[in-house]
């Protein structure tokens, strides 16, 4: 038996096909299965090809935040910064109380060389959980660091 390749399109028809046609329930667990294999492939280091996984299973359940936030860590281990930051964006409109994704955003701004957008980011994620250990040290970080450069 040979295996081929599934274009993009035939994947999204395929998708729509089963938003139509199959119960809600199936759906969620072929999004799950997706969102496994991309944490799967996660795990082996193989971010661009969970990132794809990953994809899949927001296409066919857009609220699956979990995925979104997986997706948005395979960007940043690229560098993908403010790919990165959209992905843990979208999740904060369905997660709005995450620290994770707040702090996330925060550790990219910091990235990208934004010290302000960072540690407004830090900030909201003392906010919502004021134990969030990496935001405390990140911001003590930036404070000695801008002490310093005084």
């Amino acid at each position: 038996f040979t295996r081929s390749i599934v274009s993009d399109e035939e994947l999204t028809g395929y998708h729509e096909y089963l938003r139509q046609t199959q119960s809600i329930d199936s759906i969620i667990q072929e999004a799950t299965r997706y969102f496994h294999e991309g944490y799967s492939l996660t795990d082996q280091k193989k971010h661009e090809e969970a990132i794809e996984k990953y994809s899949r299973a927001i296409d066919l359940f857009p609220t699956l935040y979990e995925a979104l936030d997986n997706r948005a860590f395979c960007k940043m281990d690229l560098g993908r910064w403010r790919d990165a930051i959209e992905d843990f964006k979208m999740s904060l409109t369905i997660h709005p109380y995450s620290a994770l994704a707040e702090f996330s955003i925060g550790e990219c701004y910091l990235k990208l060389g934004e010290v302000h957008s960072s540690k407004e980011y830090f900030q909201r994620a003392l906010a919502i959980d004021p134990d969030h250990e990496l935001s405390k040290e990140f911001l003590l970080r930036l404070e000695e660091s801008s002490k310093s450069v005084r």
